[in-house]
This record gives structure tokens, C-alpha cells and sequence, in this order.
């Protein structure tokens, strides 16, 4: 017979500081990835929006690979 929820995590307990940082990081990677496309989307360069904000070409590129 199939162990309840509260059966399971009794056994198999969760680490909820590694849950939140995988949760962190793909939080993450879902901004960078919504960077990339909205500046796509406007037809703007990584040097432009960085420009704008006032950071490195590279600084942008950083973050739309999720190295924040």
C-alpha cells in the first residue's frame, strides 16, 4: 500500500533550504530569459540596454544567462 503524504516526508524529510535555492535560481533564469526577450522584441542590442541602464555590455549578457 502507497504511503500517505505525511507518511513519505517522515521517511524522506525535504531540505527546504536546498528547495529555496533551486527556487532561487530558476526564479532566476526565468528573468534572464524574459530579458533576452524583451529586448529582442525591441530590437535592441545587449550594448544598448546596457547603456540605458547604465551597466557593462557584459553585465547584461550575465544576467540574460541567469549569472546574476
Amino acid at each position: 500500500m502507497a504511503d500517505t503524504l505525511s507518511e513519505f516526508l517522515a521517511h524522506h524529510p525535504v531540505d527546504r533550504e536546498n528547495v529555496e535555492r533551486h527556487k532561487q535560481k530558476m526564479l532566476a533564469e526565468v528573468r534572464a530569459y524574459q530579458l533576452k526577450e524583451l529586448r529582442s522584441n525591441a530590437g535592441l542590442t545587449q550594448q544598448e540596454v546596457a547603456d540605458r541602464i547604465g551597466v557593462s555590455r557584459r553585465q547584461v549578457s550575465k544576467i540574460e544567462h541567469g549569472d546574476i
